[in-house]
């Protein structure tokens, strides 16, 4: 069969993430028919380094000839091992790709180690004749990495940032860390540094309400209220409890299209993934599956997972309609199944609950032992937080040591801001979602809601659950404003915003 490069390789090559071994031979013979020629390979090189997946850029590296071989290798060694590798640095020649080397080497030292990182930086600025693309990336991940940390330099290295060395990351943390300080005027300035398509984003939208709320600035605040609690996540559904006004879900409705499916359900891609399920080899089906989505726009990714959830492919029916797991999945850090847990973790709450379990990663694929597992655990995290159900779920994801760390340093927060503080992006992201889902769902099974503020207890507090006599939120599917409401759907009276508020009274700027 023949194979065409642009439409077959080309985004395959085009990509961070290793590629499979069985890639190898295709991109190989790609290379002897001169479509990968030295600059596509330094292309794919540039992509892994900017994304520092030092694998992708070592399968890449034997493609090339000395020296660039050489010069590609040292790029990948100083992501791989920073320390090691930059130690070294000073006696390398003043060359562009040595130069990119310690560039990218240093952001992910920074990671790491941020100060470490800023004295080696310290050492070798004179030393070379940085570019600016270079130097740039060296003071971002420095000023950021300062950041996720919280130290007390963070905001000052944040904004003595050249322009040209910002970015998206740099401007949210600007955000965060002026929250972090308490200083409102502060936040509200860093949250208009961010360009339009940036500041768009929910969370940046209600960050804004809330900090004009805090300076007494409603007026303004509400209008951001009202256009938020107009959506199905997690700020829309805080901004609808600043307001009382109700919940908007609006379910999707597919619009038929009978050609646009037939031509989905004969694509090549999807055909493999549902012969691979079908065989029951769901790492092979899944690839597939990734793969074919990269060339679909949001209707056809729609289609798709119609089109799985039919005929019986339920996981990633609902995956991608639904965001549900897959009872197989298994995570970088070897977490697995529906609740992704650890092995070790799931060991003790084995042990501690007297529940069989025989310590294998594959074994918590059973979905009764993982959820059984998962849910004590949770359970336990519950406990120790005041039953708190948000804090509970940032201790599942994180681990309970680091949310004690974070609870030292940031316990007199108000939820809502220590959650946009948490220094991990997979476990701030991961508590707004499970407390989005936890809507949706109640949603789902009750027609009615309990109010997603209700979740969030103050730090300190315990949690109360709803009762049969708690008052619930009706949900509307809001198309316009005037289906926005200023008292509770339920009461008819003012609930309070978040739970614990000194004043039941929604727009109350002070904790």
């Amino acid at each position: 069969m023949k194979i065409d490069y642009a439409t077959q390789v080309e985004p395959l090559w085009l990509q961070a993430n290793p590629s499979p071994d069985t890639c190898a031979s295709v991109f190989a013979d790609a290379q002897r028919n001169g479509h990968l020629n030295t600059a596509k390979i330094w292309q794919r090189i540039d992509l892994a380094a900017d994304a520092a997946k030092a694998e992708t850029i070592r399968d890449a590296a034997a493609l090339l000839d000395t020296p660039d071989r050489v010069d590609a290798l040292r790029i990948a060694d100083s992501i791989a091992n920073p320390s090691g590798t930059l130690a070294k640095a000073s006696t390398w020649p003043d060359r562009p790709r040595n130069r990119d080397a310690i560039s990218h080497g240093l952001r992910r030292y920074a990671r790491l180690n941020s100060a470490a990182a800023e004295t080696l930086w310290a050492g070798l600025q004179d030393k070379f004749k940085w570019d600016a693309d270079q130097k740039n990336r060296i003071l971002n991940a420095i000023a950021v990495y300062r950041s996720t940390n919280y130290s007390d330099d963070a905001l000052a290295r944040l904004k003595a940032l050249p322009e040209a060395a910002g970015d998206d990351v740099s401007r949210e943390w600007l955000v965060r860390t002026a929250l972090a300080s308490g200083d409102y005027e502060a936040t509200l300035k860093a949250l208009r540094t961010m360009p339009s398509e940036q500041l768009a984003d929910p969370r940046w939208r209600y960050l804004e309400a809330r900090m004009l709320s805090k300076l007494n600035r409603d007026d303004e605040a509400r209008p951001l209220y009202v256009a938020l609690s107009r959506e199905a996540n997690f700020q829309g559904f805080l901004a609808a409890d600043w307001i009382n006004a109700p919940y908007s879900i609006c379910p999707i409705k597919l619009a038929e299209d009978k050609p646009a499916e037939q031509r989905i359900a004969k694509q090549s891609d999807l055909l493999r993934a549902f012969e691979f399920h079908a065989l029951g080899k769901s790492p092979q089906a899944r690839r597939e599956w990734d793969f074919a989505l990269t060339k679909f726009d949001d209707k056809q990714r729609q289609l798709a997972a119609d089109l799985a959830y039919r005929t019986g492919w339920y996981d990633y029916g609902i995956i991608r309609a639904e965001s549900a797991w897959m009872s197989d999945a298994r995570s970088s850090a070897n977490a697995y199944g529906l609740m992704q847990l650890l092995p070790g973790t799931a060991k003790r709450v084995a042990s501690a609950y007297d529940i069989p379990y025989s310590g294998s990663g594959t074994a918590l694929f059973d979905s009764d032992l993982n959820i059984q597992l998962g849910t004590r655990y949770l359970g336990m995290m519950g406990q120790r937080y005041d039953g708190s159900p948000w804090l509970a779920s940032a201790a599942y994801n994180a681990g309970p040591a680091p949310v004690d760390r974070w609870l030292a340093a940031r316990g007199g927060f108000e939820p809502d801001f220590f959650i946009e503080t948490i220094p991990y992006k997979e476990t701030r992201e991961y508590v707004s979602r499970v407390l989005a889902f936890s809507v949706i769902y109640d949603w789902r099974l009750n027609g009615k809601v309990s109010p997603l503020s209700s979740k969030l207890p103050r730090i300190g507090q315990a949690y109360v659950a709803p009762g049969d006599n708690s008052p619930r939120k009706a949900v509307i599917c809001a198309t316009t404003a005037a289906t926005t409401r200023n008292v509770d759907a339920d009461s008819g009276s003012p609930a309070a915003p978040l739970a614990g508020s000194a004043e039941p009274v929604a727009m109350e700027p002070q904790p």
